[in-house]
């Protein structure tokens, strides 16, 4: 005879009779089905109903008692006795309390693997959750995803998106199986997405859930299952879960690619879109925004052309960071753009000129408007050198790097730009022979604190730069921005701008 153990698992208990499987096995189920006990006191003289190999088996009695739990039958407890003896109502009630007692022992077994089960999925959710709330990346946190489901809760996983025309677009698929995955990749790639049961071999066990965030079906997630077990509510549970956090990553890294594609934009605006490249004169610059990732900033630099071998820069830093700064940033380098040719004449007093009315612009935005620090500077390229005059409106002063000999700082401090009527703009002229180089720069480079506080300083910068003597300007600005990015392991705090100018 045949029992069901706390697993759910058959197991033969005496006899020789059919296992599962057996069409005898479990014989009348449709009588126990009921709840009632099947008895037969003497097999010889009954005519049924009971499997055929019990009469011929030399048994006497038969007894079948259901298992049940929650009125759902799950198996049966069946004895059979040798002559003489015979089952009676004993044995029946007997019978009866080991059936409930296995029923209690498999219930306690179902709830102890449930729990196990649950746990297992939370933390797998948790760790899930961690893993695809760590990239701003669409394609990395869906090819994430699909790791996460093969072969844990499928064979095979593909994930398709919705592009802006509502076709199904492939983005990540995962398979135990390399090869298998290669050809399927091929497949849907052909045909355009997926439409029904991938190509991956035999029928089996498929499970879609939509990736739905703020109410928008962004794709699909497709598990598939290759043979047993098919897909059970507490996978699809899963799968509906750990779909729904990719769901709103995928959108978040969406939503900060969209930021991140309107910051590149407006720091195109804010930077100009190359240096001029003239006899006698050469030009190097780099920028770099605060934070991790940022793409815009407060710092801008600007080259604007004059006339014949005649030019305006200006590098400025806008108090404040992120958006706020960036539009006052435009704001200024707009406004210097349009005022700075109007100084057609080499009047030393068109500079102060220039700035004196971008202060007034900025004062007009209203108390507590925008301010900036600023220097500025027209450069002019003679037969055998460059002619300089400058202005420091709050602005560190330039350094001068001369082709032979250490480094110096140019030029005196003014006042600095969008916050009183009255500037004081000391202008400083220099003239700059053959190999030598003047560094714009704006605070964030030399502001810049280590990993114990220990600021990049002045006396730094000036070491580092009286090693540049003659290095191209562009080497000495990337050289500047690398330095000061290696200084310290933290993202820089404070946006940075560099505009360095060589006479040739």
């Amino acid at each position: 005879m045949w029992t069901v153990t706390p697993d759910g698992e058959w197991r033969q208990v005496v006899g020789r009779g059919p296992g599962p499987g057996h069409p005898d096995f479990g014989w009348d189920r449709r009588r126990l089905a009921d709840g009632r006990p099947i008895l037969v006191t003497d097999l010889a003289a009954a005519s049924g109903p009971f499997p055929p190999w019990l009469p011929r088996s030399g048994l006497r009695s038969a007894l079948a008692v259901p298992i049940r739990l929650d009125a759902a039958l799950l198996g049966c407890v069946e004895l059979a006795a040798p002559p003489p003896d015979a089952f009676g109502e004993d044995d029946v009630a007997l019978a009866r309390l080991v059936a409930e007692r296995m029923a209690v022992l498999i219930r306690s077994r179902r709830l102890c693997e449930a729990e196990q089960r649950r746990r297992g999925f939370l933390a797998f959710l948790a760790e899930a959750s961690d893993l695809l709330a760590g990239t701003f990346d669409t394609d990395h946190t869906l090819a994430m995803l699909v790791q996460l489901c093969v072969p844990r809760l499928a064979t095979t996983a593909v994930v398709q998106l919705f592009d802006q025309h509502g076709q199904r677009r492939l983005v990540a698929l995962a398979d135990t199986d390399e090869a298998r995955g290669a050809r399927l990749r091929r497949t849907l790639t052909q045909q355009g997405g997926l439409t029904g049961l991938p190509a991956v071999g035999p029928s089996g066990d498929t499970l879609t859930v939509p990736l739905v965030a703020r109410g928008r079906v962004l794709g699909d997630l497709c598990l598939v299952r290759l043979g047993p077990p098919s897909f059970a509510a507490d996978d699809a549970a899963l799968a509906e879960d750990l779909t729904r956090r990719a769901a709103l990553a995928v959108d978040n890294a969406r939503l900060y690619e969209e930021v991140a594609d309107t910051a590149r934009a407006l720091q195109r605006n804010l930077l100009p879109p190359g240096l001029p490249a003239v006899d006698g004169v050469e030009f190097g610059a780099s920028y770099a925004a605060a934070g991790e990732g940022n793409v815009v900033g407060g710092d801008f630099y600007d080259v604007v052309p004059l006339g014949e071998r005649r030019w305006a820069l200006a590098v400025g830093d806008v108090c404040g960071k992120g958006a706020d700064a960036a539009a006052v940033t435009g704001l200024a380098r707009s406004a210097f753009r349009l005022l700075a040719p109007d100084d057609t004449r080499p009047d030393e007093t068109r500079l102060s000129d220039v700035l004196r009315r971008l202060n007034r612009l900025l004062l007009d935005q209203g108390e507590g408007g925008p301010f900036c620090t600023l220097a500025a500077a027209h450069v002019t390229v003679l037969p055998a050198a460059l002619e300089v005059r400058m202005v420091s409106a709050g602005h560190p002063p330039p350094l001068l790097v001369p082709a032979t000999g250490a480094a110096r700082f140019a030029g005196e401090l003014g006042t600095l730009v969008g916050v009183v009527d009255d500037l004081d703009l000391p202008e400083t002229r220099l003239t700059l022979q053959p190999g030598d180089s003047l560094v714009f720069y704006t605070d964030g480079l030399t502001e810049r604190r280590d990993d114990d506080g220990v600021m990049f300083g002045e006396e730094r910068l000036l070491r580092l730069l009286g090693s540049c003597a003659r290095v191209p300007p562009q080497a000495v600005a990337d050289a500047l921005e690398s330095e000061v990015r290696r200084f310290g392991r933290s993202p820089l705090r404070d946006d940075l701008a560099v505009l360095v100018i060589q006479a040739r």
